[in-house]
C-alpha cells in the first residue's frame, strides 16, 4: 500500500483509538484512488507497481510522498532511473504477521543498473524488520538524494554487497548514530563476488555522510574507495581484521575524525580547521603548529607537546590551557609576544603556554579626608590578587608627583590637602609582576585651626592659625585654651594689629579696613591677614565683647553664646558679630573659667588716702593686692571676703600724700557674679587702676617668666 504514514506493529483498541482508526480508514480509502508514480504517460497507485511495469532505460517518477511495507526488488538486466521529484519514500515495517524475515527498501541485482535521484529514501523509526534502505550487487548511483536511517537498524544503511556505487551532488547519508555504518566497502572470503566492491564520490560531490565508512577486504584491489568531492565525512576507517592494504584514495573533503595520511593521494596533507574538522589540502598549503604546554599540560590528552597542521592563510583554534588563580594564561610566540588567534597562519610556528599576573585590585580608604589645619589623614591601600605568594610594593603620589615614601608603606599619614594616589606592583615567587592603575583619593582642607591662648599677666586672649606660634607662646608661659574655632581657607580677610605702647602689648582683630587705618593712625602696627571669614549665610558667628575697664585684652571673641552672655552679664559690652568661621570651638568655657574684667585687684596708687567700698552680692572671697610708692601694701590694708550674710566690706588705703579732687566711682565685675564698687572720695581714680585689672582664668597660675611671642621675624615682649 502506498501513501500516508507507516502503520504500527500492533493496536491497543480504546474508544479514542477507534475514532482514529475510522479517520485513518477514510484517508486510506481516499489514498487508494490517488496515483503516486508514473512511467512515461502511465500512472500507478504504488511505486512498486511502476517499477515492475518499467522497462530498461525507463525513468520512474514519484508523484507524491509514498511508503512501502515490503522490499521493492529490481528485475535483472534492467537499467532504470528512479526520480523522486523532491518527494519522500518511507520504508515501513511489514504488516504480514506471518513473516519474520528482514528486508531492505530496495534490492538491486548484480545485472542491473539503477540511478536514484532528487528526493529522500527514509527508513521509518518503527520499522524493526527493515534492515536498511538499499542493498545492491549491481551498479547504483545517487545524485541529490537523502538516505536516512531508522532507530532499529543494525545493518549498514546501504548494503554494497558487490558492484559499484557512485555518489554525486548534494547526496546525504544520515545514520541515527555517527558510529553506525553508512556502508561497508568489503570483499571478504572465497564466496565474495569476483567483481568486488568499488565506491566513488565524484568531483561534484558536496553532501555529508554522518555515519562510518568501514573498509575491510581479504583480496587486493577487490574493494576500492575513492573520494574526489568536497563533501563532509564523519569517519573513514579500516577494520582491524582486514587482510590487505586498504585501497582507499582520498583527494579532497573534510572529516570529523582524523584521517590517515596513508589514505591520501600524493602531494596532499590533512590540516585542522578552526571548527575542529580535518581538511584535505595540497601539501604546500599545510603549516605545522606545535603547542608546547610545558608544565601546564593539555588536560584533555595529557601531552606536553601537541602538533597540528593548518591550512596556510586560515585561522587556528585556540587550545585550552589549565586555569591558574590570579593569572591570565595564554599562548606565546617565540619572540615573547602573545599570539593572536584572529590572525591567519602564514608559517610553521611553536606556541608556548605562558602566564602573566592578572591586574591586581586596589582599594584606597582614608580616615578623615576633610582636614582642619594640624589634623592628620591616615590613608590605607588594600591590594588583592588571587595568585599565591604575592608581595606588594607601593608608589605614593601627591597631585601626580611621586612622594618620598618607603615602597613597603601600605599606609601613609598626610597633613595637607591634595589628591593622593598609589600605584601597587605585585610580584610572585617566579618574578612575574603586575602593576595596578593609579588609584586616588582627595583630601580637602576644611579650614584653619584657630588656637586660643591666654596671658594671665596682661589678661589678653590671643588667636592664631599657626601651630608654631601657639607652641612658642605656651613655651613662655601662655595658657593654651584649645580650639577657638575653625577659620575657612578662603573668604574675607580678618586683619591683625598690635599695640606696642601698653604694658605687655595687645592685639586687635577686625574685618574693617577702616578700623585698621584708624588704629594705625593711633600707633598700632598692622600685622597682615590673620585668617579668613566665612560667608554670613553659611558661617558660624564669632561674637565680640569689649571690656571697658582694661587696657590689654580688651576684646574677647567666641563662638559660644553662653560665654558671650556671661561676659555681658558681668560688665562686658556686646559688640555683635566680629566675623564667621566654618566650625565651632571644641571648648565650651564654663562661666567660672571666663575671664572677668577685675576678678582680683592689683594696682599701684599714687600718694593719698583712699577708702575702698566693696558691695557684693555673693559670698565669694575678695582680695586687693597692690603697692604704695612701690612698697607692698600693709597686710591690714587687704580686704577680706565678706561672710555669707555680709553684703559689704570696707578698707582704707593710706598713701604718703593725699590726693584731692572729685570722688571717682568705678563699677566692675569679678569671678562669678560678684560685683564691687570702688569709691575714692578724696581723690580722682588713678588711670593705672583700669590697666591693672587681670584674670587668672580657671585658677591657673600666672607665668613666672616674661611672655614673648614671635610674629613673623619680630619678637615682642607681651608681659
Amino acid at each position: 500500500m502506498e501513501m500516508g504514514l507507516c502503520r504500527g506493529r500492533g493496536l491497543v483498541v480504546t474508544l479514542s483509538a477507534l475514532l482514529l482508526m475510522l479517520l485513518a480508514f477514510t484517508r486510506v480509502a481516499h489514498a487508494e484512488t490517488a496515483m503516486v508514480a508514473r512511467v512515461g504517460e502511465a500512472e500507478f497507485s504504488s511505486l512498486e507497481a511502476a517499477i515492475n511495469a518499467s522497462e530498461s532505460g525507463d525513468t520512474v517518477v514519484l508523484l507524491n510522498d509514498a511508503n512501502g511495507d515490503k522490499q521493492i526488488s529490481i528485475s535483472d538486466n534492467k537499467n532504470l532511473t528512479i526520480d523522486f521529484s523532491g518527494y519522500t519514500y518511507e520504508v515501513c515495517d511489514s504488516v504480514d504477521s506471518n513473516s519474520a524475515s528482514s528486508y531492505f527498501g530496495f534490492a538491486v541485482p548484480g545485472t542491473s543498473i539503477v540511478s536514484f535521484r532528487n528526493g529522500t529514501i527514509k527508513v521509518s523509526d518503527d520499522a524493526e524488520r527493515a534492515r536498511g534502505a538499499i542493498t545492491s550487487r549491481g551498479s547504483v548511483s545517487f545524485d541529490d538524494v537523502n538516505v536516512v536511517g531508522g532507530d532499529y537498524m543494525a545493518s549498514p544503511l546501504i548494503d554494497l554487497a558487490a558492484g559499484s556505487a557512485v555518489f554525486s551532488g548534494a547526496t546525504n547519508i544520515t545514520t541515527q548514530s555517527p558510529d553506525a555504518p553508512a556502508f561497508y566497502v568489503k570483499h571478504w572470503g572465497a564466496s565474495a563476488p569476483e567483481k568486488g566492491v568499488h565506491v566513488l564520490f565524484d568531483e561534484s560531490y558536496e553532501g555529508a555522510v554522518s555515519g562510518t565508512i568501514a573498509y575491510y577486504s581479504s583480496s587486493a584491489d577487490k574493494a576500492t574507495l575513492r573520494i574526489q568531492g568536497n563533501g563532509h565525512f564523519y569517519c573513514v576507517t579500516e577494520m582491524s581484521y582486514s587482510l590487505v592494504k586498504p585501497s582507499i584514495s582520498i583527494y579532497s573533503g573534510m572529516f570529523t575524525l582524523p584521517v590517515a595520511t596513508t589514505y591520501l593521494a600524493d602531494g596532499l596533507d590533512v590540516v585542522l580547521t578552526p571548527d575542529d574538522l580535518y581538511k584535505v589540502v595540497s601539501i604546500d598549503k599545510a603549516r605545522k603548529v606545535v603547542f608546547d604546554y610545558g608544565e601546564d599540560f593539555d588536560e584533555e590528552t595529557g601531552k606536553s607537546l601537541v602538533e597540528v597542521k593548518v591550512e596556510n592563510g586560515s585561522l587556528i583554534k585556540e587550545r585550552k590551557l589549565h586555569a591558574i588563580y590570579g593569572y591570565q594564561v595564554f599562548w606565546m610566540l617565540s619572540d615573547g609576544s602573545k599570539y593572536d588567534f584572529l590572525a591567519p597562519v602564514t608559517g610553521d610556528m611553536t606556541l608556548t603556554a605562558s602566564k602573566i599576573l592578572l591586574p591586581i585590585e586596589v582599594e584606597v580608604e582614608a580616615i578623615q579626608t576633610s582636614l582642619i589645619s594640624g589634623d592628620t589623614a591616615h590613608i590605607y591601600v588594600f591590594p588583592y590578587s588571587e595568585a599565591a605568594g604575592i608581595t606588594y610594593a607601593y608608589a605614593w603620589y601627591k597631585n601626580g608627583v611621586l612622594m618620598d615614601v618607603d615602597s613597603d608603606a601600605s599606609d601613609i599619614e598626610v597633613e595637607e590637602e591634595g589628591v593622593y594616589g598609589v600605584i601597587v606592583t605585585a610580584t610572585d615567587r617566579e618574578g612575574n609582576t603586575a602593576t595596578s592603575k593609579l588609584v586616588e583619593i582627595n583630601v580637602t582642607s576644611v579650614g584653619a585651626r584657630m588656637h586660643r591662648l591666654y596671658n594671665s599677666y596682661t589678661g589678653e586672649h590671643f588667636y592664631t592659625a599657626s601651630a608654631e606660634e601657639c607652641d612658642g607662646l605656651v613655651a613662655v608661659g601662655w595658657t593654651d585654651e584649645g580650639l577657638g574655632w575653625i577659620a575657612p581657607t578662603s573668604g574675607d580677610p580678618v586683619y591683625r594689629l598690635y599695640n606696642p605702647y601698653v604694658a605687655g602689648g595687645d592685639h586687635h582683630y577686625t574685618l574693617s579696613w577702616d578700623e585698621v587705618e584708624t588704629l594705625r593712625e593711633a600707633g598700632w602696627e598692622y600685622e597682615g591677614v590673620g585668617w579668613r571669614s566665612a560667608p554670613a549665610a553659611t558661617g558660624v558667628p564669632l561674637y565680640r565683647q569689649y571690656n571697658p575697664f582694661a587696657k590689654t585684652g580688651t576684646h574677647n571673641y567666641t563662638t559660644s553664646k553662653e560665654e558671650r552672655d556671661h561676659l555681658v552679664s558681668v560688665g562686658w559690652r556686646d559688640e555683635g558679630i566680629a566675623w564667621y568661621g566654618v566650625g565651632e570651638s571644641a571648648v565650651d568655657p564654663a562661666p567660672d573659667s571666663v575671664p572677668d574684667p577685675t576678678p582680683d585687684l592689683d594696682f599701684n596708687l599714687s600718694h593719698g588716702s583712699y577708702e575702698v567700698v566693696m558691695e557684693v552680692d555673693s559670698t565669694y572671697p575678695l582680695a586687693v593686692h597692690g603697692e604704695v610708692n612701690r612698697l607692698p601694701m600693709p597686710a591690714a590694708s587687704l580686704i577680706s571676703g565678706p561672710s555669707a550674710t555680709s553684703t559689704a566690706a570696707r578698707a582704707t588705703i593710706s598713701t604718703l600724700s593725699p590726693l584731692s579732687g572729685p570722688a571717682a566711682v568705678i563699677s566692675s565685675s569679678i569671678t562669678r557674679t560678684t560685683t564691687r564698687n570702688l569709691r575714692f572720695p578724696s581723690g580722682s581714680f588713678p588711670q593705672d587702676l583700669a590697666n591693672s585689672s587681670r584674670s587668672r582664668s580657671c585658677g591657673r597660675p600666672a607665668p613666672t617668666t616674661p611672655c614673648g611671642v614671635s610674629a613673623g621675624a619680630t619678637t615682642r615682649t607681651l608681659c
